[in-house]
């Protein structure tokens, strides 16, 4: 059986994912952040790991992004793309 991963694993890797996500999307932390309604602050506390994602905004990144909570959170892939990226609109609309 699996080691389970730590919360500071599981952490880190969020915090990496949420960066290659948002640059493969050509995105600044600004950006992105306004797109889902937070603050560039707020946002770049989850990139670096120093804080974790509430379950609401994990869901409006997954919605935002168009990658699943298992993937943003655990990096595991589902089997078929979970739906197209930037459906929602910002809550700056």
């Amino acid at each position: 059986m699996a080691k389970k991963p730590s919360a500071s694993a599981i952490k880190a890797g969020f915090a990496q994912r949420l960066k290659v996500i948002r640059d493969g999307m050509g995105l600044s932390q600004d950006e992105l952040a306004r797109a889902i309604g937070i603050s560039q602050t707020r946002y770049s506390k989850y990139e670096s790991g120093r804080s974790s994602a509430p379950y609401d905004i994990l869901i409006t990144l997954s919605d935002y992004t168009g990658y699943s909570i298992d993937f943003l959170v655990a990096g595991r892939m589902p089997n078929m793309p979970f739906r197209n990226p930037r459906r929602i609109k910002s809550k700056s609309d």
